[in-house]
């Protein structure tokens, strides 16, 4: 029996992880969905709706057009996803993996493939023999960052456990961890502050950056997740930071973010620039853009900032 609509596109946005212009798009464009209207036009979505667009953002999310996707059913949808669980779920060997023989997706591939089987052991050989192999700016733009947002859609899909996403991130965490204390950054050049506002527990997307920015000559200190305004502003005008980045994740709408990020450009110097990220900070955009924050799209985006704020640097 269909459910009763009664979730707003907001309320949809934040379950799905679509902006609501997507899921408009995908309604208008691609005739994705129908949803049902009230007197005053306003959309609203039943629990169907909402699993029909997780569907058919994983099917994107793997690499297939929407244009085909929403010309297909929902049971159509969950047999493509479940073709997709099994392709990244066999086994891929991680070990003896020659240097001109491998690419980033090799890496993704083995890496998903052991935290599908819950081989911790594997994960690590994986990221470990990506980053022997790779450079640093590769590893984190191709190999982490994809993995990460793929775990995302498959748990946001229902596809994977808690436990799978648990151990994946406590493995990257890790891993990302050490690369960055291995950094060999000039203690004399600006620095960059990391965390994640309150309310904000997925730290990845911070760490990530965090990586990026030593590797291309800023002294970047990571201070963990779920961050006060205060403390971070105080952390700024401790260490003379030159920026604050923060990532923005999940929830998508939570008022308190936007609070923090305005107390924070009030406590913080002029000359401290603040950057906020992730897959979360779009819906914000409107708050990011008053309080003068900057907006990047992904890491590479990110990193050619740093490389437009390092030049403007006094000699």
């Amino acid at each position: 029996m269909e459910s009763t609509p009664a979730h707003t596109i907001k309320y949809v946005a934040s379950r799905t992880g679509l902006t609501p212009h997507v899921i408009r798009a995908w309604e208008r464009r691609y005739k994705a969905l129908s949803p049902q209207r009230t007197a005053s036009n306003r959309r609203l979505y039943t629990e169907a709706d909402i699993e029909r667009l997780q569907l058919l953002h994983n099917g994107v999310a793997a690499g297939h057009s929407i244009r085909q996707l929403a010309q297909l059913t929902d049971q159509q949808l969950r047999e493509l996803g479940r073709q997709e669980v099994s392709r990244w779920t066999q086994p891929v060997p991680t070990e003896g993996i020659e240097s001109n023989e491998s690419s980033p997706l090799s890496y993704v591939e083995a890496s998903l493939s052991a935290v599908l089987n819950l081989d911790m052991s594997a994960l690590d050989s994986a990221l470990n023999q990506a980053a022997i192999n790779l450079s640093p700016t590769l590893l984190i733009e191709q190999v982490v960052a994809p993995l990460v947002q793929k775990l995302g859609d498959l748990w946001s899909s229902g596809s994977v456990k808690i436990v799978h996403e648990h151990m994946a991130s406590s493995a990257i965490r890790s891993f990302l961890g050490d690369l960055l204390r291995m950094a060999d950054t000039d203690q004399g050049a600006p620095t960059v502050i990391f965390t994640t506002p309150v309310g904000q527990l997925h730290e990845l997307g911070a760490l990530m950056a965090a990586v990026v920015a030593a590797v291309v000559g800023w002294r970047a200190v990571y201070l963990g997740p779920n961050m006060p305004a205060e403390e971070i502003a105080h952390a700024a005008e401790q260490m003379q930071a030159r920026v604050v980045a923060l990532s923005i994740v999940y929830p998508s709408d939570d008022p308190r973010v936007v609070w923090e990020l305005k107390k924070l450009r009030s406590f913080c110097a002029e000359g401290v620039e603040l950057i906020v990220g992730g897959r979360g900070a779009e819906a914000y955009a409107q708050a990011l853009d008053e309080t003068g924050v900057i907006r990047y799209n992904d890491i590479s985006s990110f990193r050619s900032k740093l490389h437009a704020l390092r030049s403007e640097e006094p000699n």
